[in-house]
């Protein structure tokens, strides 16, 4: 038989119990049981009305079942504080009880395991969450990023696309690469603000752009709804993983099929800068997005899914 305890609430020696037991309010000691939602599972053709009738057989039924379904929540109720106190809960996804109705081999939910999960388990790591190879891109910032991950998971990553975005070679930080263009690039200086969250008279440990500034910036070519958007949603940049240095390996970093994308009216990542990883840090093909700004998922979101698409196709390299 399976009782189901989402529909119950009650009041028990001191302590009220609402769904699952999950809720323990102190009260004076009462004896009240109420039933919420729908009908007995165990009588499938009751209803409301019936429950209330003044027949002594009905009633006496009704009292039958009041008692063994109030029996078996306070005794789920009183287990899940048990393993609450000491630190032994652990859940299945099944919000029942199930008990056998009849002798013989237990028959498990379709939401049951043959071992229920503990907290303690060991936690299973990304990297092992990949069976097959996957194409990983990095935007801006995100350069880094994938950069990292490749010298650190290559035979997990068949391609790494570089999307107007930091391509580095071993031993250079992000900063590194910005600040070639820095002093070239008054814009860029105009909408930098740096943030000091150690104080005035520490190194700066974020930076920000000015919202004035950043349309002209970031998306000159953008629609104003996606900019509108962008605007909410950006965020100050940490500065400490722009200052980190990559340490990247022919044999890790450089055995990932690398590709270029670039952004032909970009006013934060200039063509220049651009060509100029490219020529240090050669891929293995370069795109370019004509009439994109630095935010080509918004201003040629249709040229750039071609690319992309584009690159997916291309037969791996065989290690």
């Amino acid at each position: 038989m399976r009782i189901s305890r989402k529909n119950i609430k009650f009041r028990y020696q001191g302590f009220k119990i609402d769904a699952m037991g999950n809720s323990w309010v102190c009260f004076a000691p009462k004896e009240e049981v109420g039933f919420t939602g729908e009908p007995s599972k165990r009588f499938p053709n009751s209803s409301r009305k019936a429950r209330t009738s003044s027949s002594p057989s009905k009633n006496k039924g009704k009292l039958d079942e009041d008692a063994f379904i109030q029996q078996q929540a306070i005794a789920a109720a009183l287990l899940f504080r048990h393993h609450q106190q000491n630190g032994s809960l652990s859940l299945s996804r099944s919000t029942s009880l199930v008990f056998p109705s009849s002798p013989g081999p237990k028959k498990l939910s379709k939401s049951s395991s043959s071992r229920q999960r503990s907290r303690f388990d060991s936690l299973i790591q990304p990297h092992q969450l990949v069976i097959d190879k996957v194409i990983l891109a990095g935007h801006d910032f995100g350069g880094a990023c994938i950069s990292y991950a490749m010298e650190l998971f290559p035979s997990k990553i068949s391609k790494a696309i570089f999307i107007a975005a930091a391509m580095l070679s071993s031993g250079q930080s992000t900063l590194d690469m910005f600040s070639q263009q820095a002093a070239s690039n008054d814009l860029m200086r105009q909408a930098q603000i740096f943030l000091y969250a150690n104080g005035k008279d520490q190194a700066p440990t974020a930076i920000d752009l000015d919202k004035t500034l950043v349309k002209d910036l970031l998306f000159n070519q953008s629609p104003a709804k996606d900019i509108t958007l962008a605007l909410v949603s950006m965020r100050p940049i940490p500065l400490a993983p722009v200052m980190e240095k990559l340490s990247l390996s022919d044999e890790d970093y450089g055995s990932v099929q690398r590709f270029y994308i670039v952004t032909q009216e970009d006013c934060a990542i200039p063509v220049s800068l651009q060509e100029s990883m490219i020529e240090i840090n050669p891929p293995e093909q370069v795109f370019w997005l004509k009439g994109s700004d630095h935010a080509p998922f918004f201003s040629r979101p249709q040229s750039l899914h071609k690319v992309l698409v584009e690159i997916a196709q291309i037969p791996s390299k065989q290690v």
